[in-house]
């Protein structure tokens, strides 16, 4: 005591006050030390160690506690902070007197004592009040620690096979800061791996302010930017720019960190120009326009509802339309095929609103899109695009798979070219016999598969027109148009073959060609050591081995490589069956470190460069959970924590470890070590 007791009124309230201070507490045990020492003859400082040993691995035990909650939350993306979360924790909301709503963190951790942990009940019954151990300024650190925790078992991963590659993507969060998600793309023993690793804050977004920020932030989680050999970025100017672009300053760091085009933005890019053309233009304008119709009130949501209730139950599988975004092209396929889906009940629910609605802009609204959409043109503009638009969609959503490899993504962007390559020599088949022309053996193949063919694409619009009293027309033709196609024709089949099917599908193809080209010819050289495609070619020559060993400087022995590719060779041209099956740079697998050092090296190092940037667009829906208009405020930190924990939430994080770590992080009022 260091002034004596004079305020006897409150005597007691400081006794009890007293009683709870740790210094007390500490004291109390020592006083029980040197009483058992007395009587047993024992040494007193055995006995202090043993009870302070004691009192530390019971507030490990309640930090434990602590950590496993916010484990629990930030894996379950659970807001922690409520509107007002301090001061002492009362264990049943009966006893509390605040009206105001704690948050998550503070009630889990009252459900966690009227569960039965003891040592929780009695640090916050006894405890000290300025030590308890549930604080904002506590949860940052932890949250902060467990974060580090995932990064630093990244990175370790990442340097058992020394060569990575870096994936970027910014967007705008809730509170209007420019986010840079940033991804780690590496190979792992079974397959290729992308990780996210932190959301980066950054005020200006110039190619030179990014690229710095880059190179800085891969030092600084202790890895050697040296090792970049791929970077994948969108195609925005400032990151894919030739000169001040990111992958530009960064190459010119690190020639061997080759740029590659996100593929599913490049696929994005042809169908949007695709579908610039005035007829598929104008239809998806249209099809938008009843998806709002119907969506923005719930009158006449209820009036489609009914509608779809008068057809067949079996065959329709939706209940509503969907509305498309512009930029994801998977969205629009699939608004298209459920707006197809739901056409007749669409028709009569619009008629029947344009005929009874009483409000007159609703009637002369549902009026005008009824009239629209009954339109042939109209018709036979959805039936089109819904059937090319059907082989670009299940490569899009290819595209943004997890760790697909260039090669693979090559290959599935070759077949669909084919394919539609394949149906435009079909449908001109057909032009020639219909002109009564011998087309042979082309003929031929074009009628075993009619069904994909534009004849069969027409007939259903014509049947679709049918069931609303649609006859097939076409615009009137003039001897000059400048604002429709006025394609010469004698009948709306052949008008539409040639004013909307051959244009739109010309335009997927040059789109496809002229994109991807650039990415064929990038990996060109190292594909030819995939199995699949060596073993359907000649062997690489003498010119273009010498290639392949100047484009990977790090191959280990580069002398051998021509040795080493002769018995790589033949050990696929004997085993073709198998080599089929190897059809991705994921051959690295197969191809063992020591017999094959410089083939193992090369497809390592091109199965690790990226093919999309689909991961930094799957952090951004985690971002937009997290960093909600309710949790605007979070420091970046604390949100690249709880990031790491929600989208990492299988990773197994020791608690044990993080209170080891959040002990070293400066003196705090209880010992932890």
């Amino acid at each position: 005591m260091v002034t004596p007791l004079q305020r006897f009124k409150r005597a007691v309230e400081f006794m009890r006050d007293h009683e709870k201070a740790g210094f007390h507490q500490e004291a109390m045990l020592l006083s029980e030390a040197f009483a058992r020492s007395a009587k047993s003859g024992i040494n007193v400082i055995n006995l202090a160690n043993t009870a302070m040993q004691n009192k530390i691995a019971k507030n490990r035990q309640l930090l434990t506690s602590v950590v496993q909650t916010i484990l629990l939350c930030g894996r379950q993306n659970i807001a922690l902070r409520g509107h007002r979360d301090d001061g002492k924790l009362l264990f049943t909301r009966e006893t509390s007197t605040s009206c105001n709503q704690e948050g998550n963190f503070r009630e889990l951790l009252r459900f966690r004592v009227q569960s039965g942990d003891t040592v929780l009940a009695s640090h916050f019954s006894a405890g000290p009040g300025n030590a308890t151990m549930i604080s904002k300024t506590t949860q940052n650190d932890l949250i902060q620690i467990c974060g580090q925790l995932l990064v630093e078992k990244i990175v370790a991963e990442v340097k058992e096979v020394k060569y990575f590659a870096i994936q970027a993507d910014e967007t705008t969060d809730v509170s209007t800061k420019e986010q840079v998600s940033l991804l780690l793309r590496y190979a792992t023993k079974h397959s290729i791996a992308e990780a996210f690793v932190g959301f980066m804050d950054v005020t200006s977004t110039t190619g030179c302010t990014l690229a710095d920020a880059l190179w800085k932030w891969v030092s600084d989680i202790g890895l050697d930017p040296m090792d970049i050999r791929g970077q994948g970025y969108d195609g925005a100017s400032n990151m894919s720019g030739s000169r001040q672009g990111v992958q530009a300053l960064i190459m010119a760091r690190n020639p061997q960190a080759v740029y590659t085009h996100c593929c599913s933005h490049v696929l994005n890019l042809v169908i949007v120009k695709s579908c610039s053309l005035p007829a598929i233009r104008n239809m998806f304008g249209t099809v938008q326009k009843v998806a709002v119709f119907f969506g923005e009130s719930a009158k006449r949501m209820a009036y489609l509802e009914t509608a779809i209730d008068g057809y067949d139950s079996v065959s329709i599988t939706h209940k509503r339309l969907k509305k498309h975004c512009q930029t994801r092209w998977v969205e629009q396929a699939d608004a298209l095929l459920v707006f197809l889906e739901l056409y007749d009940a669409t028709v009569d629910a619009l008629r029947s609103r344009a005929l009874n609605e009483r409000d007159t802009n609703t009637s002369s609204a549902a009026n005008v899109l009824h009239s629209a959409i009954t339109e042939f043109s109209f018709i036979v503009a959805v039936a089109i695009t819904s059937s090319l638009l059907n082989y670009t969609k299940p490569l899009s959503v290819k595209l943004q798979q997890t760790g697909l490899d260039l090669c693979k993504a090559m290959n599935e962007v070759n077949d669909v070219m084919k394919i539609l390559q394949n149906l435009r020599e079909k449908t001109e088949a057909s032009m020639e016999q219909d002109k009564g022309n011998e087309v042979d053996d082309v003929l031929e193949a074009a009628e075993q598969d009619t069904v994909f063919r534009y004849d069969a694409v027409y007939q259903s619009a014509v049947e679709t027109a049918a069931r609303h009293n649609t006859e097939p027309s076409m615009p009137r033709l003039c001897a000059k148009q400048v604002h429709r196609s006025n394609a010469a024709a004698t009948d709306p089949k052949l008008y539409y073959r040639q004013a909307v099917y051959f244009p739109f599908l010309d335009h997927l193809l040059q789109g496809l060609h002229d994109r991807f080209g650039p990415v064929q010819q990038q990996i060109a050289l190292a594909s030819k050591l995939v199995p699949a495609v060596m073993v359907g070619e000649a062997p690489l020559s003498s010119s273009e081995q010498k290639k392949l060993v100047d484009a990977f400087p790090d191959m280990p022995s580069p002398q051998s490589f021509a040795a080493e590719y002769h018995r790589w060779f033949f050990r696929w041209k004997k085993c073709p069956a198998d080599a089929a099956r190897e059809a991705s740079f994921t051959a690295f697998l197969q191809a063992d470190d020591d017999l094959y050092p410089n083939i193992h090296t090369v497809l390592l190092i091109s199965a690790t460069r990226p093919s999309s940037t689909a991961g930094n667009e799957r952090s951004f829906s985690a971002l937009k959970r997290l960093k909600t208009y309710l949790r605007s405020t979070m420091t970046e930190e604390r949100l690249t924590g709880l990031a790491l924990m929600h989208i990492h939430r299988d990773v197994h994080i020791d608690a044990e470890t993080v209170i080891d770590r959040f002990s070293q992080l400066g003196p705090h009022r209880l010992a932890f070590l």
